[in-house]
């Protein structure tokens, strides 16, 4: 039987696929992090985030003052997150290997009626849950979210193949900004504490050291990044039909955790060069 190519089989049968994959890599440390929106668990704000949040916006036509309350709840949300992802070392690196994607934030009023009319929905707030969709599923499912950001271009790249996994991380927030999703791009600060459970090797030290990259930069490195990934897939081909040959015929879709492990393993290598190049490091230089 032939194996189906990623592109016939049914985006549902994918989205399968991709978080069995990454509860695989997860299995070590598995209660902590949700792949998809129904599997992510309602947390209530906490005191810092009801601080935030109760906060109104005295004025909402001063543009700056609005400005700073987003910067705000963006804020506290990002370091609760922040501190889940580097509770321990090893926590970090299984995240990690989790390769590119985004990490959803969906707020909520928690089901309670609009009470206060002099605030709006957005600033009341109470709870919130989050999940990782690794990049394939973000592009494959997410077009509408995409359309809505109006990201395209170089500016789609920035937020998919742009940004460096080893140093930043993409957040996407939903509850906000009324009916539009805001998304950003956070990166570690060397300063930022307890940052070292996520900068265990030079590789990643060097990355997090680096300042804020340019748009020139993330253009240069989305196309290295692009790059390696079709040289990867030109490989599996070759390999696949290396094996087509040996047997006669295209074998059937093997998901046993063997086969899952190659395709990590082809994934992390991709990764691994673009991670040299993010740390400043030249493709064949020793680390």
């Amino acid at each position: 039987m032939a194996e189906d190519s990623p592109e016939e089989k049914p985006s549902l049968e994918l989205d399968r696929e991709d978080i069995h994959r990454l509860k695989e890599i997860m299995r070590p440390d598995p209660d902590w992090i949700a792949f998809s929106s129904t599997e992510a668990r309602w947390i209530n704000f906490n005191t810092q985030m009801r601080a935030v949040f109760g906060r109104s916006r005295s004025c909402r036509c001063d543009e700056d003052m609005v400005n700073a309350w987003i910067d705000d709840a963006m804020s506290v949300l990002f370091h609760w997150i922040s501190k889940q992802i580097i509770m321990t070392e090893s926590r970090s690196a299984l995240f990690r290997s989790l390769g590119r994607g985004w990490i959803w934030i969906q707020l909520s009023s928690s089901g309670v009626g609009r009470e206060d009319k002099s605030k709006l929905p957005e600033e009341q707030r109470t709870r919130f849950k989050w999940w990782f969709e690794n990049l394939s599923r973000v592009l494959r499912n997410r077009q509408h979210d995409i359309q809505k950001l109006k990201l395209k271009g170089d500016m789609l790249k920035k937020y998919t193949t742009g940004y460096m996994p080893m140093s930043e991380l993409v957040f996407l927030i939903y509850g906000i900004a009324p009916a539009m999703p805001i998304i950003g791009i956070q990166k570690w600060s060397p300063h930022y504490k307890e940052v070292d459970r996520w900068a265990t090797d030079d590789i990643v030290k060097r990355a997090v050291e680096k300042p804020l990259a340019s748009e020139a930069e993330r253009q240069e490195y989305a196309a290295h990044v692009e790059q390696q990934k079709t040289r990867k897939q030109r490989q599996r081909e070759r390999q696949k039909l290396k094996r087509q040959q040996q047997n006669g015929e295209a074998p059937a879709m093997d998901l046993s955790r063997p086969a899952m492990m190659e395709q990590s393993n082809t994934e992390f290598e991709s990764l691994l060069a673009s991670l040299k190049k993010e740390a400043g490091l030249m493709p064949g230089e020793a680390v």
